[in-house]
């Protein structure tokens, strides 16, 4: 285990994020799911992928964090957890045209992000939320890396059919987001 899954595992441990509610654009689209297949991916304490369960989805939930599968897994036993380093991509390799609908929020790895299109179904619906680069006073900085600028989440997913698109901006110290709802044509 290294030192940034361990500060992860540990935060999770000291109950931070584990009643955070779902997304509201994920909440008010997501569909009922009748048995097909959800990814949550980097799925933290997996506020969506209980949801999804609730809903009547099969889910998957990917973290690299044990903590956090282990409040996924107390919260609905129905949810398969794996374990897995995305950005080794050793662990949990991405099968194209799998699934049914894929989720990911707050974790920007631009690299996997063609891997999540392509494991879509054709009709596959993608819900993802990013922070956007956010410099106002009050917001704490964050490296550009982990955030997208102001449009590029449109362009990112530009192959798919947009449901819902919105860049939030919520007073300090909340940062902006960049939230989408797709379908795969």
């Amino acid at each position: 285990m290294n030192a940034q899954q361990q500060h992860w595992d540990e935060r999770y441990r000291q109950g931070e994020h584990p009643h955070d509610p779902p997304l509201d654009f994920i909440e008010r689209l997501l569909p009922p799911g009748d048995g097909r297949q959800a990814l949550d991916l980097a799925c933290g304490a997996g506020r969506h992928a209980a949801l999804m369960a609730q809903r009547g989805w099969q889910v998957t939930a990917v973290d690299w964090s044990s903590a956090a599968l282990e409040i996924v897994r107390a919260r609905d036993p129905r949810i398969l957890t794996v374990q897995a380093d995305l950005e080794a991509n050793t662990t949990f390799l991405m099968e194209t045209n799998r699934w049914d609908l894929i989720c990911v929020t707050f974790y920007l790895q631009r690299e996997l992000l063609p891997a999540v299109v392509d494991g879509l179904r054709q009709d596959g619906q993608l819900a993802v939320a990013f922070p956007l680069v956010d410099d106002r006073e009050g917001v704490s900085p964050m490296r550009r890396q982990y955030s997208l600028a102001p449009g590029e989440l449109r362009v990112l997913f530009d192959e798919l059919e947009i449901v819902h698109y919105e860049e939030t901006n919520p007073p300090p110290p909340k940062r902006r987001t960049g939230e989408l709802w797709a379908r795969k044509k």
